[in-house]
């Protein structure tokens, strides 16, 4: 199963804009709306965050639902409407919205297609995430004992026959590549669909091609030259200095997992071609066998998403660690994509990816904090996930306390 990613963006009524984000901010508090993510466990990651609707009028606001979940879309949705205490309170200030029976038709008529989706682990479900985290927090605790007892927690490891778990390893790496073929398959029409762009091609394969070297640690590239939290365009979304300067949440120094949720404006000139750069990656970044989200470690989830019919471009990501080790581990491992990611934003200039301090600054500014945020695994990394996963199988497939040395570092 592959994980997918739903993104609602829905306008807030006119004067309703303070009640809502007061409903969505007590989300599962004691006198709030509750809504029981685990009831079908399908969900990853899911936030709301209160938004700016600069083109419906001054102080106007809309409300954006994100989330990635296992199953299709319908289901999915059926599922957060059933688990959720009172619909209603969350989305009846919404323009449109007319009530629970029609609650998976209002999501679907909302949603926004996501150009760029960039996963940890693409084929993982919920349900076995925690399952691989529940196994090495067992064996963590079988193995935490005096160094005495350690070969009697040695000796209580299952054992399989030899033959028996070569077997079954070359039966999941076959039936992996008959999935992975499968997936490629699927992935052509999109591919071939990159055609509709046109002309605009050329130049997003152009910007795609340029390499930006890191000559040295820090740049003179500054992302704006009238400083930090000033809009570069009508329309961009940045939060006051003093609150982006000043605000706990930003800091991160204690939290296994953070978020955020950047709105930029694109370039009137520059946005046909930002559109075919994003929907070139997220096309290509689909082909299991060429890509790998190995570069940055950190990135649970990330994606794209053009809105406001490609005049804004929204991104959305679920990190590991603070969010300047996260955009420092961008600007050292890729500058190149960063700068093709969002070299058609007004104020994102050429080679500000030079400088991790500058772009950090940046995004954080860009930065609209989530009102409710919701992870399935909050206490855990990218890294502690895909070692739990190899530590599962390698557990099921044990031959001998020898072998066990081997895997066993991963607790």
């Amino acid at each position: 199963m592959v994980s997918e990613v739903i993104t609602i963006l829905a306008p807030i009524q006119a004067g309703q804009e303070d009640a809502c984000r007061a409903v969505v901010s007590t989300i599962n508090e004691p006198d709030g709306v509750t809504i029981d993510f685990a009831r079908m466990n399908l969900t990853h990651f899911a936030r709301f965050v209160v938004l700016q609707d600069v083109d419906s009028g001054k102080n106007r606001k809309r409300l954006l639902f994100t989330a990635v979940h296992d199953g299709d879309r319908d289901t999915y949705l059926r599922d957060l409407r059933d688990s959720t205490s009172d619909v209603d309170a969350i989305w009846g200030c919404c323009e449109g919205y007319t009530g629970a029976s029609s609650f998976v038709q209002f999501m679907n008529g909302h949603n926004i297609k996501t150009n760029l989706f960039l996963k940890a682990y693409r084929y993982e479900t919920v349900g076995n995430i925690q399952k691989y985290l529940a196994l090495r927090q067992e064996l963590s605790d079988q193995f935490d004992v005096p160094l005495s007892q350690y070969s009697e927690a040695m000796r209580q490891l299952p054992r399989q026959f030899a033959p028996i778990s070569w077997l079954r390893r070359g039966l999941r790496a076959i039936s992996t590549f008959i999935k992975f073929v499968l997936i490629t398959i699927g992935v052509i029409p999109q591919i071939i669909g990159l055609l509709r762009h046109g002309l605009a091609l050329i130049p997003a394969t152009i910007i795609s091609l340029t390499q930006v070297k890191l000559d040295r640690e820090y740049s003179d590239a500054s992302l704006d030259k009238s400083g930090p939290c000033v809009p570069f365009a009508p329309g961009d979304e940045v939060g006051p200095c003093m609150r982006v300067d000043t605000l706990p949440a930003f800091q991160q120094r204690k939290q296994v997992q953070n978020q955020v949720t950047i709105v930029t404006v694109n370039g009137p000139k520059t946005t046909r071609r930002q559109h075919a750069v994003i929907d070139s990656f997220g096309a290509f970044i689909k082909i299991p066998f060429i890509t790998r989200n190995r570069v940055i470690p950190t990135i649970h989830f990330a994606r794209w998403v053009m809105i406001d019919g490609g005049r804004r471009m929204l991104f959305i990501s679920d990190y590991d660690g603070t969010a300047s080790a996260y955009f420092a581990d961008f600007v050292n491992r890729l500058p190149s994509g960063l700068n093709t990611l969002w070299d058609g934003s007004i104020g994102w200039r050429y080679g500000a990816t030079l400088d991790p301090e500058a772009f950090t600054e940046g995004i954080l500014c860009h930065n609209t904090p989530a009102s409710f945020h919701y992870s399935a695994y909050p206490h855990t990394t990218v890294v502690g996930i895909e070692q739990a996963r190899r530590l599962y199988y390698a557990y099921h497939d044990n031959i001998n306390e020898k072998s066990a040395a081997k895997w066993l570092k991963y607790l």
